[in-house]
């Protein structure tokens, strides 16, 4: 046992518990490089005091933050992936380069190793018998980012990634679906949502995910009212008269 095992002091790291409540806790601190290292501390004190009830509700509220980070981590699910999105612009640093050659009308520069990672987790998660399926959910005129970006989903399309689109023209029971989504393993005991927020010009902003069984029921309803929207990707593009992207 090393010095961050306590070795030679009892009981470290240790609590200790106050007639009037408090909480003590005796533990390690980190030094340089984040190697864990032990504050030597005399039995009276103590690195920090709580109050019982609000140290519960610190360790409740990591519990909750370390779930959630599992959650939204895309990881974990066994069956189907289902994403729904609803704007008209996505402004994500991976996509830059290759959005402003579109603007100008210049090749296309190589996709950034975030990208080419991103499609092969799709092509191996395929090949492995999991389903992809997206809808996007697009209103016209087109703007210059959805005809960059519609033009661009072939790419993913050829690895297994099911695309459809469906136009809020002539279907105005999609009006109110303007909530970006992952749903995942919809039809199984383990079902989830990851819902994901962009600020006013499409920046993501964090995700939030949760299993709660009304979250979970409202996002399959409304992936059931785009996929009855919805035409395939080919088709779409041949309606608006767009081409798929060079990879």
């Amino acid at each position: 046992m090393g010095e961050a095992d306590c070795e030679g002091l009892e009981e470290c790291p240790a609590l200790f518990v106050l007639s009037d409540g408090r909480v003590g806790v005796r533990s390690y601190r980190f030094g340089d490089g984040e190697v864990p290292r032990l504050v030597h501390v005399p039995d009276s004190a103590t690195i920090g005091w709580w109050k019982l009830d609000q140290l519960v509700e610190d360790v409740d509220r990591l519990q909750q933050q370390q779930r959630n980070a599992r959650m939204t981590d895309l990881s974990g699910w066994e069956h189907s992936l289902f994403r729904l999105e609803t704007l008209s612009q996505y402004l994500v640093d991976a996509e830059a380069e290759r959005f402003k050659a579109f603007r100008e009308g210049r090749p296309m520069p190589r996709r950034p190793p975030q990208s080419l990672d991103w499609f092969r987790r799709i092509a191996e998660s395929v090949r492995a018998g999991k389903r992809w399926r997206r809808v996007h959910v697009v209103s016209r005129p087109l703007s210059e980012y959805l005809r960059y970006e519609l033009s661009s989903y072939p790419e993913t399309a050829r690895l297994g990634y099911e695309t459809l689109i469906a136009d809020r023209e002539g279907h105005p029971e999609l009006a109110d679906l303007l909530e970006d989504f992952y749903l995942l393993d919809a039809e199984t005991d383990q079902a989830r949502v990851v819902m994901i927020r962009y600020d006013s010009v499409g920046r993501p902003m964090g995700r939030w995910a949760t299993d709660f069984p009304g979250t979970v029921e409202r996002c399959r309803q409304q992936r059931d009212l785009a996929l009855a929207a919805a035409v395939p990707l080919d088709e779409y593009l041949e309606q608006v008269g767009l081409t798929p992207l060079p990879p």
